[in-house]
């Protein structure tokens, strides 16, 4: 489990996790609908999958309940043939999403802060459990967005490199490797060995970054208010 959801489930109790499925639902929803919409953009897509659960894999769902981390299942692509910056651009376009969608919360969150504050409303109650909520998805966004870029076989980070150094490479080895990509990625997340150091340690420097110019941000505009009620 990761070092953040240790955290909530330590201090919420496992309630939290009423807070955690939706949240992670929607960061492999935002995920793999964006792969898809990249796909069809950029003349990619084969074969576009149907229904409301279409992005949804059981393994990979109950993964990220767990640590943050996981996978849904993605449309059919075609990539042989094309350039590398195209493929590429495949491959970044879930992450890229992501980070978009967190970036657009923490402004939201920013604009409820100062309104907040300029209005002198308390943070408690419903507008405790929004900005509690808006956080826990401002995070997993993030988490979802760099554990993907991880060079894990079969994942976007090692797809980027292969395109990118190694395309042509060929072998039983290679191949059984990608073929147990998914196990690699689950032991490395459940375990919380290798993913801690190589996406959860990221994002917490990319999360902390961006709520320090968001607080700065709020500061400006309310004249200090942020940093004076300590929130």
């Amino acid at each position: 489990m990761s070092q953040y959801f240790y955290t909530l489930i330590s201090n919420g109790g496992l309630l939290t996790f009423l807070y955690i499925i939706p949240t992670v639902f929607v960061a492999l929803y935002v995920r793999e609908y964006s792969r898809t919409y990249a796909a069809r953009r950029m003349g990619l897509l084969v074969e576009e999958k149907k229904g409301f659960f279409k992005y949804f894999s059981v393994a990979g769902y109950i993964v990220a309940v767990l640590t943050g981390m996981g996978w849904g299942k993605s449309s059919e692509v075609r990539l042989s043939g094309e350039k590398k910056s195209k493929r590429v651009l495949y491959h970044l376009s879930g992450s890229i999403a992501n980070m978009l969608l967190a970036l657009a919360l923490v402004l939201v969150e920013a604009v409820i802060f100062t309104v907040m504050l300029l209005l002198d409303i308390d943070l408690a109650g419903f507008w405790d459990v929004l900005l509690y909520t808006l956080d826990l998805v401002v995070w997993t966004q993030m988490i979802m967005a760099v554990c993907h870029l991880v060079p894990v076989p079969g994942f976007d980070g090692y797809l980027i490199l292969k395109t990118l150094f190694f395309q042509k490479a060929r072998g039983n080895t290679l191949l059984k490797v990608e073929a147990n990509g998914k196990w690699i990625f689950v032991v490395m997340a459940v375990s919380g060995v290798g993913m801690y150091y190589l996406a959860e340690v990221p994002t917490s420097a990319i999360y902390s970054m961006v709520i320090f110019v968001q607080e700065w941000l709020v500061d400006l505009v309310t004249g200090g208010l942020f940093t004076a009620m300590g929130w």
